[in-house]
């Protein structure tokens, strides 16, 4: 579509909406508190597909597709019921709130290509039904929290091209679902976790630039998928 302008603050009052998609078109402008009134929102799509991405030259990103800016207002953080989020390719800024935990619903949450800053909440940790999470290209920083063993149907975790730091915790062993655990270009220290050996459906493991040190653990040897 070629939609523009920013988005009207009467489909704030959609009480009802459970699903909205407008990437694709020339939205900007900021994303209002008001959105806190879509109580029964499932699904909120700002981005722009990665496959459309691809099917376009770089330097026409911007005009094939919505620049929201500002940060993610609080009141989206009382949506219960959402279950995917997806702002990619955006000019956000600001920090992950730590009433991030209270998406208890959410299965996917796409913030890459953005310049929020900060590190991930303890909280985020919590969301136990989250099945992909991908944060690459921004300005992210602090450590993997120990938590992140909780998440135990999370898929793809992709943190790429951010500023965190730190150790890999060991409990990342406990990510029975995982299938891609992208970390490169970050400033991660240290030797990675024996218990990588235990992630028995990784396909697709990247750590490249950062600075880990030791040899890579014999136990990787043991998944077959990779």
């Amino acid at each position: 579509n070629k939609l523009y302008g920013t988005l009207p603050k009467e489909l704030y009052s959609l009480k009802h909406l459970s699903y909205f998609d407008c990437s694709n078109n020339f939205f900007s402008g900021t994303l209002s508190s008001r959105i806190g009134r879509l109580t029964n929102l499932e699904y909120l799509r700002l981005g722009i597909p990665d496959e459309t991405l691809r099917s376009k030259k770089f330097e026409d990103l911007s005009l094939n597709g919505n620049v929201f800016t500002g940060s993610i207002p609080e009141e989206l953080y009382g949506l219960e019921t959402l279950t995917s989020f997806d702002c990619s390719h955006h000019a956000l800024s600001g920090t992950i709130s730590s009433r991030i935990g209270n998406l208890s619903s959410l299965t996917h949450l796409y913030l890459y290509g953005n310049a929020f800053t900060g590190s991930i909440p303890e909280e985020f940790f919590s969301l136990e039904r989250l099945i992909r999470f991908e944060c690459r290209d921004n300005d992210f920083s602090g450590t993997i929290n120990n938590r992140i063993g909780n998440l135990s149907r999370l898929e793809h975790f992709e943190i790429s091209n951010n500023l965190f730091t730190g150790i890999l915790p060991s409990t990342m062993g406990q990510l029975n679902s995982l299938v891609l655990f992208e970390i490169s270009n970050n400033l991660f220290t240290g030797i990675l976790p024996s218990t990588i050996g235990q992630l028995t459906s990784l396909q697709r493991f990247y750590t490249w630039n950062n600075y880990f040190t030791g040899t890579i653990p014999s136990e990787l040897a043991l998944i077959k998928e990779i």
